[in-house]
């Protein structure tokens, strides 16, 4: 959330110099990955308001003030939806 404010407040510049452009109607996208241990998930769920995902390896929120989606999500939910997004693909290729 700091450093979606951070960008629309113009604190971060290109690597050349110009300021970001956003609208304030632009959509931010935020992925942390980590653990999901028991008192990760019920902070997520009491403290932060968080939905889980169906699969319970990851919890989402929409913070419409900011524009901001975050996701939190396990590795092991990174590398198994990498897989069923690759498996066709690699079927397909006969790897």
């Amino acid at each position: 959330m700091r450093y979606v404010n951070d960008i629309r407040d113009g604190k971060y510049k290109t690597p050349e110099g110009r300021k970001i452009q956003v609208a304030g109607n632009t959509p931010f996208y935020g992925y942390v990955v980590c653990d999901l241990t028991a008192k990760v998930e019920l902070w997520l769920e009491r403290v932060k308001n968080f939905t889980p995902m169906p699969d319970r390896l990851g919890w989402f929120q929409w913070m419409g003030n900011i524009n901001l989606y975050v996701e939190v999500i396990s590795w092991d939910k990174v590398l198994k939806d990498a897989q069923m997004r690759s498996a066709i693909f690699f079927q397909k290729l006969g790897i």
